[in-house]
């Protein structure tokens, strides 16, 4: 049954709790409650194993086909955004991202660095629009109300 939060602060809260026995969320979010032994983790999304989550296999290596759902995060910007100022925030994004200090902090939190330019990242969008769309349309998956 799917029980929808408000964010994964609640969600978590309630696994932690026990009101909920499994749920789904980044290990961003969780990671200090695996550290703490409040939250066990049975699988990841990503294909293999992550260095963030060790001894954990991931759901495809578990048998899940070829199930592949990392957590990505992407700076987006309005529609029609001008392309100089696209270039100046990817610029500036790329050398936070390149500074060892800002890259340790978010791989401490649980998340892998990996920078990639305005062009690739709307091909990955566009190829994840595709992949979960079709998965939508297959499973005749609708929004609740």
């Amino acid at each position: 049954m799917h029980v929808p939060y408000r964010g994964g602060g609640p969600a978590t809260q309630d696994a932690v709790a026990g009101h909920v026995p499994l749920f789904m969320s980044n290990v961003v979010v969780i990671k200090q409650h695996i550290r703490a032994g409040t939250l066990r983790p049975v699988g990841v999304t990503t294909r293999g194993e992550s260095r963030h989550v060790e001894g954990v296999k991931s759901f495809a290596q578990q048998g899940a086909g070829d199930f592949e759902a990392p957590t990505w995060w992407a700076l987006l910007g309005r529609a029609g955004t001008p392309q100089p100022i696209v270039d100046k925030m990817y610029d500036a994004l790329a050398k936070a991202l390149a500074d060892p200090v800002v890259r340790q902090k978010i791989e401490e939190q649980g998340a892998d660095v990996t920078a990639s330019t305005p062009d690739a990242c709307a091909r990955f969008l566009q190829s994840e629009i595709a992949k979960w769309g079709k998965v939508i349309r297959d499973n005749n998956i609708q929004a609740d109300s």
